[in-house]
């Protein structure tokens, strides 16, 4: 899928979501502290966006966030296996949502990567009460918003094989290259 196609699908995605009833604004981060998942198809955009428009000195924040994400990861992930589904998307999720493990593009509580956010973060909205996300971090999006994923998923796999990882795993080679990750299953929608 071409970088064009992935930001009509951000722009078809904000004018959607736009419609709805949202609490969400500038500056409210609470749903940036949960693991967020990217789909295969955002690699790209996601990358040339952090190659081409970030500043030296905000990259270099990213890459400390991102080392604390993934030291935080590897003490709180199986060592003996290859990782499943369930290892990183339900396990991990739910242990790195308890301490508010933050996303390493949130810095001083702005997306660093807002125009490229990817588009679980766009469809991420919640109608009332932003205290409620404080308190829990992994506080499910509207029923419009997930119908919306679950739609744009399944017309996605029509196109071609849609697999998630989590962020920090899809923007490693950019910031640390010489990384090692644990091997993790791919995750097929």
């Amino acid at each position: 899928m071409k970088n064009s196609d992935v930001k009509e699908i951000y722009n078809f995605v904000d004018e959607i979501i736009s419609t709805q009833k949202s609490c969400c604004t500038k500056g409210c981060s609470y749903c940036c502290h949960q693991q967020i998942e990217v789909q295969n198809i955002e690699k790209r955009v996601i990358t040339n966006y952090v190659k081409e428009n970030l500043e030296q000195q905000t990259k270099d924040a990213i890459r400390k966030d991102l080392e604390v994400w993934l030291d935080y990861f590897d003490q709180n992930t199986p060592d003996d296996k290859v990782l499943t589904a369930k290892d990183v998307f339900i396990d991990f999720r739910n242990k790195s949502a308890k301490v508010g493990l933050k996303c390493p593009f949130l810095i001083n509580n702005t997306c660093s990567i807002y125009p490229m956010r990817p588009q679980a973060c766009r469809i991420h909205i919640v109608e009332e009460n932003p205290q409620l996300c404080n308190e829990n971090k992994l506080r499910d999006s509207t029923k419009f918003a997930r119908e919306i994923k679950d739609t744009l998923v399944d017309d996605l796999k029509k196109r071609e094989q849609i697999s998630i990882e989590p962020l920090a795993y899809m923007v490693k080679d950019i910031f640390l290259p010489e990384r090692k990750l644990k091997p993790m299953e791919k995750v097929i929608l």
